[in-house]
């Protein structure tokens, strides 16, 4: 599993962004974190991929404290993709994927090529093997998110964690984005933690989640024991009510 146990982290001399914050995430789960803007939940996701070092706390993967775990190590067993992945140069799709291989390749690996089917089977399952040769910037918003997806997979790690991984995508290829990640924790027992904001989506996919509020875990568990209309009313500031049968939020008044 992944642990996180009282993790306090603030950016610089400024009030504290995550303040004590404990979560388990067992293997196979998809886990959902939501909360409003500015809650933390993108610095909780950094910690928990060892991109962010908590000021007091320690964040345990499978029993190892994730700070005195080598980086190569770690990217071998956690991925992570940002909100905004962003590549510095517009490589070919092919070029981004391979981009997951490299914690698994020595130096001549390296120079001499990467696992190619261990990439075109990654495209092949996000659908964008047919794009493989196309240039980064010439895609879609919900294309690029399939690329950067197939970049997790090919990295083979156990562990994936998600920032926002649907925004600025329509509801169409959010829902295409998210039955991608179902199928791979179904079919791989690959771990998904996603940060996510859009509610509605959260409870169509999520069976665990995590409702942040300044810093905090205010309430985790099953979905339909978290986005209850009082949790959200207290988190959010929203009259709601709640359909779990259907996976319906309405938004009341």
């Amino acid at each position: 599993m992944i642990e996180a146990r009282d993790v306090h982290f603030s950016y610089g001399p400024g009030p504290p962004v995550l303040k004590g914050v404990d979560l388990k995430v067992e293997r196979g789960t998809i886990m959902g974190i939501v909360g409003p803007n500015g809650c933390g939940k993108s610095t909780l996701l950094g910690c928990l991929g060892g991109v962010r070092r908590p000021d007091r706390g320690r964040v345990l993967l499978d029993g190892k404290d994730v700070r005195h775990m080598r980086r190569r190590d770690l990217s071998r067993i956690v991925s992570t993709l940002p909100q905004d992945a962003s590549y510095g140069f517009d490589y070919t799709v092919e070029e981004i994927v391979s981009m997951g291989r490299y914690p698994h390749m020595n130096w001549l690996e390296m120079s001499g090529g990467v696992h190619k089917g261990v990439v075109r089977r990654a495209l092949s399952g996000v659908g964008a093997l047919q794009f493989s040769g196309r240039a980064f910037s010439e895609l879609s918003g919900g294309e690029k998110q399939k690329v950067n997806l197939a970049r997790i997979l090919a990295q083979e790690t156990d562990y994936a964690l998600l920032d926002e991984p649907t925004r600025d995508l329509d509801l169409k290829s959010s829902l295409d984005l998210l039955d991608l990640i179902k199928r791979e924790n179904m079919e791989r027992g690959l771990t998904f933690i996603v940060v996510m904001h859009d509610l509605m989506l959260a409870l169509r996919t999520f069976k665990e989640i995590a409702m942040m509020k300044a810093g905090r875990i205010k309430a985790i568990g099953g979905a339909d024991s978290v986005l209850t209309p009082g949790w959200i009313k207290d988190t959010f500031g929203v009259d709601v009510e709640v359909d779990h049968h259907n996976g319906v939020l309405r938004i009341l008044g």
